[in-house]
């Protein structure tokens, strides 16, 4: 995957949350996680755990 395609897929989907999501359906929020790589554990730990603490 080229990063072009993974922007175009966040941008969808957060275009089919706000348009096309039930109501009553779960409530999705989306976070940027600027600076991140391949092992964003590794390198920016204490923000991953931040990260997922949220949303565990």
């Amino acid at each position: 995957m080229s990063i072009s395609e993974i922007v175009y897929a966040a941008w969808h989907m957060a275009h089919e949350v706000a348009n096309a999501w039930p109501p009553e359906g779960r409530k999705v929020e989306f976070k940027s996680f600027r600076g991140a790589n391949h092992f964003p554990h590794w390198y920016q730990t204490e923000y991953t755990l931040s990260l997922l603490s949220e949303i565990l």
